[in-house]
């Protein structure tokens, strides 16, 4: 994971995928021909990015495979430790899902009632899966 780095041609040039938002990054990866998924964090990028998609140039994903991301990545997840690491990637200060809502402000005033009420449903769901799966964790240590 990658987060403000100078290095952006540098790490493009080598994935073999990438996982970003719909912003300009995204047309650079393009321009690579790096494969991407990528998420629409703003209103401004949904409109490009459904023509991305369009010509296979992406994938954008829907909220609801952040639950299905999430579930894989706690059913692999070996440890606490590993557990841990789950719950502040989606739920933490910079975690893909606090972004989302730190984001919100920026969807269209008509779009934002009805964008929050569905990230404010996928952080509680979220939440609760990731909460059991640490009460799951904790009780196998202890045993």
């Amino acid at each position: 994971l990658h987060v403000d780095t100078p290095r952006v041609a540098e790490l493009f040039a080598a994935a073999d995928l990438a996982l970003g938002a719909g912003g300009g990054a995204a047309l650079e990866r393009c321009c690579l021909g790096l494969p991407t998924l990528a998420l629409v964090v703003a209103e401004n990028q949904a409109a490009g990015m459904a023509r991305l998609a369009a010509t296979g140039a992406a994938r954008v994903l829907p909220l609801g495979e952040d639950r299905a991301a999430t579930a894989a990545a706690l059913a692999a997840a070996a440890d606490l430790r590993a557990w841990d690491a789950v719950r502040v990637g989606v739920l933490g200060k910079s975690g893909s899902l606090t972004t989302l809502l730190k984001e919100l402000g920026k969807v269209a005033p008509e779009l934002r009632r009805e964008r929050g009420a569905a990230l404010n449903r996928l952080k509680d769901e979220l939440a609760a899966a990731i909460e059991q799966d640490g009460y799951d964790a904790w009780r196998t240590v202890l045993r």
